[in-house]
């Protein structure tokens, strides 16, 4: 994601369909996010639309109480990103939200949603250039909710939290991590101290189903029509020039897949779907959940029935390491600087430049809540599609755009794992790596781990056969040039 210039307008909303009083404060100082960097387009959140910046239909600027920015949380899980200038903002309703002491006389922007069930919700704020801003939460407690205002009354908790780029929650009383909310409407205020700390901020927003609403058949399908961006570089649509000694093409973002009917109409696909004895395709789309439990085999038809291939080691390597060899995509040092075996308390993984870490696996998180509390169990039921639709686990393609490599190739550390074409990887790894007679392997990690098996791009899991398949197995497709 390129911000070329101080006034930055990007809105995205990702949503799939077909699923079965107190106000944290947060401060993301300078440099939360950092620069979106020159990953290409990386995150190309530009592709689900921009919105208007304007007045709503009724005259009153858009992002005030009258007419906030609308997200969409009718279905989940659903992702929403915006990037955007407080300078820009006009609603003045609050210059405070006690009992913080600190004054908010900048204009803020107010954002909206409405939760027809409980939902977790997890909300990421990084600020960029210099600018302070703040985020609170308030859920609708009257009508109008302009009973607001700047009445100190009416607002009666606020939490702070001082943390670059911290994720923050609504919570009775304190901040965690996923907390849930219950059903109503809630807006948003992103605001600042005064119009001079104000400035170009980053949001992520996740709101995700409650694990004990989630079953074996909670498997909604991507809303809208996915459609692959043409790159302009001669390479096929959703890819990306890799200028090596001998270019080729790969995916910009990892797979999606879409059913293929006898008719050769194509049809949408859950991402939490084996897609056994179904013909499906790869597509490469930005702001997509990208396809898991998948197993080489079929990861291998989809890529051929795009006309594409599975890359080769040493063309993942490349593509992620890029020209100079980094560890990670982004450089040679890991982002945040953390062990990822062992991160410090105040570790925010929703603040890393890739999703590449997490403190709990999500299979033991899930299965806790039902009561399934034994590893045996946990672990022989890692194709439960509600494993992934937890917080803090799959994250749509190109969310976080500082996790671009050099050429722009999004997501290639964490996420989701990538099936390869495993044949070149005694050569590729210079004789460090082999694959076991029978195994296939998978590169990058995924969002739990992007260590034990290697660090950032060195990351190779040799250990399964290509029938294998669980909540962490996903790939991405290669061309040669046309």
């Amino acid at each position: 994601m390129r911000l070329a210039s101080n006034r930055v307008l990007v809105v995205l909303t990702v949503a799939l369909v077909g699923c079965h009083g107190e106000l944290p404060l947060a401060n993301t100082d300078a440099g939360g996010a950092g620069d979106a960097g020159d990953g290409g387009d990386a995150g190309d959140a530009g592709d689900a639309g921009a919105a208007d910046a304007g007045h709503a239909d009724g005259g009153a600027p858009i992002g005030t109480l009258l007419a906030p920015i609308e997200i969409d949380a009718s279905t989940l899980p659903a992702w929403f990103l915006d990037v955007r200038d407080s300078r820009d903002a006009t609603s003045h309703s609050f210059d405070r939200y006690p009992p913080s002491t600190l004054a908010m006389a900048g204009a803020e922007f107010i954002y909206r949603f409405t939760l027809a069930q409980p939902a977790k919700i997890s909300l990421t704020l990084a600020s960029r250039g210099g600018a302070h801003v703040y985020a609170a939460l308030l859920s609708e407690g009257g009508n109008p909710p302009a009973l607001w205002g700047n009445d100190a009354g009416s607002l009666s908790d606020v939490k702070i939290d001082n943390t670059i780029g911290r994720t923050f929650v609504y919570d009775a009383g304190f901040l965690e991590p996923g907390t849930q909310l219950s059903p109503g409407t809630y807006y948003l205020s992103i605001d600042s101290p005064d119009d001079a700390t104000a400035g170009l901020y980053e949001l992520r927003l996740k709101l995700a189903l409650l694990p004990s609403l989630c079953t074996a058949t909670t498997l909604p399908t991507p809303g809208g029509t996915p459609i692959e961006v043409e790159p302009g570089d001669g390479c096929p649509a959703g890819m990306v020039r890799i200028p090596d000694t001998s270019p080729y093409c790969i995916d910009r973002y990892e797979a999606m897949l879409v059913g293929i009917s006898d008719a050769g109409t194509s049809y949408p696909w859950s991402p939490y779907l084996n897609p056994g004895a179904h013909r499906v395709r790869a597509l490469s789309v930005g702001s997509m959940i990208p396809q898991a439990y998948i197993d080489k085999t079929h990861a291998l038809a989809a890529c051929t029935a795009a006309g594409k291939r599975l890359c080769t080691y040493r063309e993942w390597l490349r593509a992620c390491r890029g020209s100079a060899g980094t560890t990670y995509p982004y450089g040679n040092t890991r982002d945040q600087n953390i062990n990822p075996a062992n991160p410090p308390a105040a570790w925010d993984p929703q603040g890393d430049a890739c999703d590449d870490a997490r403190w709990e696996h999500t299979a033991i998180e899930y299965f806790s809540y039902l009561g399934e509390g034994s590893s045996s169990y946990v672990f022989s039921h890692l194709d439960n599609p509600c494993i992934d639709q937890l917080p803090q686990s799959l994250d749509p393609t190109g969310w976080r755009p500082r996790c671009a490599s050099e050429d722009g190739v999004m997501d290639m550390m964490g996420n989701i794992h990538e099936w390869i074409d495993e044949r070149d990887v005694a050569s590729a790894s210079g004789g460090t790596r082999t694959v076991p007679a029978g195994h296939g392997a998978f590169a990058g990690g995924y969002y739990l781990d992007t260590y034990l098996n290697g660090a950032g791009c060195s990351y190779l899991t040799t250990a399964h056969v290509p029938s294998y398949s669980d909540e962490s197995t996903g790939f991405r497709c290669c061309a040669d040039l046309p």
